[in-house]
């Protein structure tokens, strides 16, 4: 990490010097494992908005989160995963018309995948919007989902397939 410069504004501050503070703390303990991140991220992110601050902290909590749910899309589509008895929906929500203060028309998005991690292969995918049964394709152990084009939004249902009995 930098040291903080006590005077000037932090573009035109120079001379500074590394603090040898860890920017990342990070322990194992039996099967867990406890980070920290020892800055605001979260706000430096906000104010300065650079893709590698981003990258930092996804790299940071990924690991520790076993994240199931991927995607293929722009950064501008949010994705909320959830869970029930039955298996996964993913929301997507098309927030290319945001502004910093306002919104404006969105745009349609089109060309994205759903990636399901520690699938088994036997699920299938419909987007609940234009209530469709989606196209997928295992990928290692990661299930591939191809999307529809996302217009404000839609849920993508992602179940075990039925069983079939023999006669």
């Amino acid at each position: 990490m930098l040291a903080q410069v006590p005077w000037g504004p932090p573009g035109l501050s120079y001379g500074h010097t590394l603090s040898g503070d860890p920017a990342v703390a990070s322990i194992r303990y039996g099967s867990g494992v406890s980070s920290m991140i020892t800055w605001t991220i979260g706000r430096t992110y906000r104010e300065f908005a650079k893709t590698g601050i981003r990258e930092h902290l996804l790299s940071v909590v990924e690991p520790l989160a076993d994240v199931r749910v991927g995607a293929s899309l722009p950064e501008q589509v949010e994705l909320v995963p959830g869970r029930d008895d039955e298996g996964h929906g993913v929301h997507l929500l098309n927030q290319t018309g945001a502004r910093r203060r306002s919104f404006g028309p969105h745009v349609p998005v089109g060309n994205g995948r759903l990636v399901l991690h520690h699938a088994t292969g036997n699920e299938s995918a419909t987007s609940l919007v234009t209530r469709q049964e989606l196209d997928t394709r295992m990928d290692g152990r990661a299930l591939v989902i191809d999307l529809p084009v996302i217009d404000l939004f839609d849920v993508i249902s992602i179940r075990p397939a039925p069983v079939r009995e023999n006669r």
